[in-house]
């Protein structure tokens, strides 16, 4: 077991959510307290909420911040496109898109799909593994040593394609996923930026497409760019 008296450099990663659930930042604050007094303490994230900062400046003495304007965070090398679905059925409708997407590109070499719930990762991998698209979920549904075993199964790249919920949207960092779909739309920003930054990694090119179906999901989209200064182009399926 890590004796914690012996810790010299204590690292947060994430740490807008790590220190932005209660549950979570009592584990990190309970760590915190167990390493000596005199250590170094760096906290990362990508995306910051002002409440997060604050948090984090309580763990710091006489800080030295690094903020990297917002609208430099989107990835270099990475294309981003959404796509409307209009339909009544409009789960059956992304289906038919996604298919498409996933028969019409062959430079696709590993892809991640994001979707809002545990039911609907589930449903698409099944159906997906249906029409023979070597397809894995991953939910908080499972418990860790499942979730370890399906992303260790889709990193050596016995699985191509990931479905997964936003439990999977920090943290993979794989030079083969070039391509991710949000089949659902983020519900903000921030989480949008950290699921299509799963691909176009390590200085690689990749590819987000986003399923644009209803007016809350054009508000988010809107946000994303007014946000970020990016501007996210129309795919034609």
């Amino acid at each position: 077991m890590l004796d914690l008296s012996e810790v010299h450099t204590f690292i947060v990663d994430e740490c807008d959510q790590l220190m932005g659930r209660p549950e979570l930042r009592h584990q990190v604050h309970v760590s915190f307290l167990k390493t000596p007094a005199k250590k170094q303490s760096m906290f990362f994230s990508a995306t910051f909420t002002e409440q997060s900062k604050q948090i984090c400046e309580k763990y710091l003495r006489d800080p030295f911040t690094v903020i990297v304007d917002e609208q430099k965070l989107t990835l270099h090398g990475l294309e981003q496109l959404y796509a409307e679905i209009k339909s009544e059925n409009v789960f059956d409708a992304k289906m038919q898109a996604l298919e498409k997407i996933l028969d019409d590109n062959k430079e696709i070499i590993q892809c991640v799909i994001f979707v809002k719930n545990p039911s609907s990762a589930e449903k698409i991998a099944n159906r997906l593994n249906m029409k023979l698209f070597p397809t894995v979920s991953i939910t908080s549904r499972e418990d860790t040593k499942q979730r370890l075993s399906k992303f260790e199964a889709f990193k050596n790249f016995e699985q191509r394609i990931l479905v997964s919920t936003n439990v999977m949207s920090r943290g993979i960092d794989i030079a083969d996923v070039n391509f991710v779909v949000n089949f659902d739309m983020p519900e903000n920003a921030q989480t949008y930026l950290h699921r299509v930054g799963r691909a176009g990694r390590f200085e690689t090119k990749g590819t987000a497409i986003s399923f644009v179906g209803s007016p809350e999901d054009v508000e988010v989209l809107n946000d994303i760019q007014r946000r970020f200064e990016v501007s996210i182009k129309l795919f034609s399926l």
